[in-house]
């Protein structure tokens, strides 16, 4: 089965949180980048709602590309200087053809 290559026109970088140490050897965690793909992007839902008496924003989006192996839910996934968190990873029909990744955006 081939996958449209023009389907796939949005950049998306998949982060994962790293170990690192700053110039006086205090440990930090710092996000870096796994790879860069190609990517469709579809807004899924938004909703607004009140937690600790705040008001918070929350935006989730779906994210397909095409296979590869080694992603996990502790990454995360950077489109437009916006950051998701990685609900779900699912492979789409079991083929290793694509990819969709839910990921929820907290503002």
């Amino acid at each position: 089965m081939s996958v449209g290559a023009g389907k796939y026109n949005k950049r998306i970088s998949i982060q994962v949180k790293g170990e690192g140490k700053d110039k006086d050897g205090y440990p930090i965690k710092d996000w870096q980048d796994v790879v860069k793909v190609w990517a469709n992007v579809r807004t899924i839902s938004a909703k607004e709602y009140f937690q600790s008496k705040q008001m918070k924003s929350e935006k989730t989006a779906q994210f397909q590309f095409r296979y590869r192996e080694g992603l996990h839910e502790d990454m995360r996934i950077v489109y437009k200087d916006r950051n998701y968190e990685i609900e779900s990873i699912i492979n789409d029909n079991e083929e290793n053809i694509t990819l969709t990744i839910i990921g929820i955006e907290v503002i």
